[in-house]
């Protein structure tokens, strides 16, 4: 894929960290699908938190490994949870000193060009590639992409009450 890429004038468009949105997302329609009622602010907050963390994790991993906070990449998955607070979650990233840019101001970052020699089953982002690379071995991955923690933190801190028993 690499020569793939470069022989077309290609770049690897990597993330910095990854997260599960799409679980959230899941998540939520399985309340709905089991007729819960969702309230949407908790939802907001809970999505906004959840993302942030990963994000707060991720960057003090690159801050150990390559000693700076690089021009990060979020990756959001196209879904209704996206489209219903991507809004708040870019107000929130910006109140916590975030400067929002667009992937061709990120892909500046020298860290563009790291190439990993290790190929993983499921990648943790380029800055946890980097960190893989320079030894660490566990925390590549921040418990918020564990799909028990975040069913469980959906349930009482979106859910509370209304979840009942069957979710």
């Amino acid at each position: 894929m690499r020569m793939y890429l470069q022989e077309n004038g290609y770049i690897n468009a990597y993330i910095t960290l990854n997260n599960y949105d799409w679980y959230i997302e899941t998540l939520f329609q399985e309340a709905i699908d089991k007729g819960i009622k969702v309230d949407l602010e908790k939802l907001k907050n809970f999505y906004v938190s959840v993302i942030s963390e990963g994000i707060e994790h991720h960057d003090q991993l690159a801050i150990t490994h390559i000693g700076r906070s690089p021009k990060h990449v979020l990756l959001l998955h196209e879904m209704d949870i996206t489209a219903l607070f991507v809004g708040d979650l870019a107000d929130s990233l910006r109140e916590e000193g975030w400067d929002i840019i667009s992937p061709e101001n990120a892909y500046t970052d020298d860290i563009a060009s790291y190439k990993t020699q290790k190929v993983l089953r499921y990648n943790p982002g380029r800055v946890g590639e980097i960190a893989l690379d320079k030894g660490q071995s566990s925390n590549l991955w921040h418990h918020t992409l564990d799909e028990n923690y975040l069913r469980e933190r959906f349930r009482t801190e979106v859910l509370g009450s209304e979840a009942g028993e069957d979710f």
